[in-house]
């Protein structure tokens, strides 16, 4: 492949990775690289066929964070290059501020396994972590939501995804044994041991769901490219 079938991932923490993304990547012959935004510096815009964006602890509108800032750079000028982009969890909201949504914390979080009322691929029970919520970009299609917050939506060739259809039984038992993880959990009344139940018996049918919404977002980048989008930048709410 050249550099133009390439995937781009942005990761954000030291106890995340692209997860079972990574494995459907590799199977379906892609190509991909992995970007710590945090430790490493932005590739030029424009060069990869799709990109992900991956969850963070942080708030996509905290652009008093530097790598925050430069990450909204970097992916609105993708995006009007004409890259597709996948955003996951953090992604999803920092994808949504650059297409003129708007994020805001939900006053709680979501932790776990949750129903999320949609169609397939977006519909499902999926694994969630988050405190913020997204408020839909104009223009995009709601596909999948909770009683508590938006959960999919897609503007053009652009998804966005509040859940984490990137987690293994591996990757929830690393973040349960993050301190800061467990610290949130506990501060929401979570119950790691329900958590850990829960995986065992539900991700692999979890994998199995992230593969179609895979399927479907990359056959749709890998088949035609976007029209660019330029849109209003960041909105948020403090």
């Amino acid at each position: 492949m050249n550099a133009s079938d390439l995937v781009l991932v942005l990761q954000h923490q030291h106890d995340d990775s692209p997860g079972n993304l990574a494995q459907w990547l590799a199977d379906q012959d892609w190509d991909y690289r992995v970007v710590d935004v945090e430790t490493e510096e932005f590739p030029a815009a424009g060069r990869y066929r799709a990109i992900a964006v991956l969850g963070s602890k942080e708030s996509a509108y905290d652009l008093d964070i530097d790598w925050i800032r430069a990450e909204h750079d970097f992916v609105g000028a993708c995006m009007a290059a004409g890259t597709p982009v996948l955003g996951i969890c953090f992604g999803a909201q920092l994808l949504a501020l650059r297409l003129g949504g708007r994020v805001s914390p939900m006053g709680g979080s979501e932790i776990g396994w949750c129903e999320v009322s949609g169609p397939a691929p977006y519909g499902g029970t999926w694994f969630v972590w988050h405190g913020d919520h997204i408020t839909a970009p104009p223009g995009s299609t709601v596909l999948a939501e909770t009683p508590r917050c938006l959960h999919a939506y897609t503007h053009g060739a652009h998804v966005g995804v509040q859940f984490h259809p990137e987690v293994t039984a591996a990757l929830v038992e690393d973040w349960m044994a993050t301190p800061s993880r467990k610290a949130a959990l506990v501060d929401v009344g979570g119950d790691a041991d329900e958590i850990a139940r829960r995986t065992e018996e539900l991700a692999s049918k979890a994998t199995a769901a992230a593969w179609r919404l895979y399927e479907s977002f990359f056959i749709s980048a890998r088949s035609e490219r976007p029209r660019p989008v330029r849109g209003p930048g960041p909105r948020w709410q403090g």
